[in-house]
This record gives C-alpha cells, structure tokens and sequence, in this order.
C-alpha cells in the first residue's frame, strides 16, 4: 500500500485580506479591501523556529498594511480594526499550512 503524496500548494504564501472604512470628508465612511502575501517560501513549518519566523512575518505584514491611513482617533482606530481582522485572516490560514507541513512530516518520517 502507498502513501499519498500531499499536494504542494504552488505558491508558498498566505494573503492577508483586511477591510479598513476610510473617512470620507463630509461623505458616508466607504469601505477598502487591501492584501498583502506572506511568504513561507524557504521555512521548515513542521518546526518551532519556522513556525516563529512565519509569525514574525505575518506580524510584519499586518502593521504594514494596517498602518492609519489618516490621522487622530478615527485613524488609530481604523488601523486596531484591520490589525484584528487581518491577524484573525491569517492565524486561519498559518494554522492550516503548518498543520499541512506537519502532516507531511509524519508522513515522510514513516516510509
């Protein structure tokens, strides 16, 4: 009996959706999508030191695009809403590559 090969995503990355409302001067607040990839080209998941350096760049990623995008109360609260939402993105999706690469890992571990 043979053991199935896991797919290999073809992009080694995770993408951050964030919706930021933006102010609009004397105009009803409009809503904006921004993404950003993340990569985990290059790390070993299946492994506490990978899986820290996916976070620091999920981390990196969520304070860069979710920097104010205008200032005073309304801006820092913008960017607190789109740091919980784009953090709360991606753990679904980190979550599921690593356990993807663990997974292989074991798989790979018993042939």
């Amino acid at each position: 009996m043979t053991t199935p090969a896991f797919a290999k995503p073809a992009f080694k990355s995770i993408v951050l959706l964030p919706f930021t409302m933006l102010a609009l001067a004397g105009a009803a607040a409009a809503v904006e999508q921004r993404s950003v990839q993340v990569s985990y080209a290059g790390l070993d998941l299946a492994t506490p030191a990978g899986a820290a350096i996916f976070q620091q760049r999920i981390d990196s990623a969520v304070r860069s695009i979710c920097a104010p995008a205008i200032s005073g109360v309304r801006g820092v609260a913008d960017s607190q809403n789109c740091r919980r939402e784009a953090a709360a993105g991606a753990r679904a999706q980190q979550r599921r590559v690593i356990a993807d690469a663990q997974q292989e890992r074991q798989v790979l571990a018993s042939r």
